[in-house]
């Protein structure tokens, strides 16, 4: 009789069923967020309304929240991960999920800097829209240089 095969959610080792035993683990299922978008950040330069209200919407009253839940994950019996069935230890180290604080921490500081890009690009090309407005309406006002 063959018992079927599962993958350590820890390891990422492939071992029969009886090897390995059943977690419930909490994990991360998504995030509720307040996004800022290039589109965003060009209105919120031009004085559009509907952005300057998600901006202030999302520094002032932000909304972010991680949805988690419980799902039952297959780890190696007795935290012998690495080990193979005749008991010799592989090569590699435990594999660290990309849950918790340091996986936090990396998005937050990665979103940090992706919206601090899309403010300075967004700032740029406004400065040279009001640049081009400024010359078209120079050269309209005044007629020419």
């Amino acid at each position: 009789m063959a018992y079927s095969r599962k993958t350590c959610y820890k390891c990422g080792m492939i071992k029969p069923v009886n090897y390995m035993e059943q977690r419930v683990v909490q994990t991360s299922s998504g995030k509720t967020q307040d996004e800022l978008t290039f589109g965003t950040w060009l209105g919120f330069w031009f004085f559009i309304n509907v952005s300057k209200r998600r901006v202030k919407k999302r520094f002032f009253a932000n909304n972010r929240r991680g949805h988690k839940r419980k799902t039952p994950r297959w780890i190696c019996a007795r935290n012998m991960c690495n080990v193979t069935i005749d008991g010799e230890r592989m090569r590699g180290g435990v594999k660290v999920s990309r849950e918790g604080f340091g996986s936090r921490m990396e998005d937050n500081i990665r979103g940090f800097f992706w919206q601090l890009f899309l403010v300075v690009t967004s700032f740029a090309i406004a400065l040279v829209g009001w640049g081009i407005a400024l010359i078209v309406f120079s050269f309209l006002l005044f007629g020419g240089f």
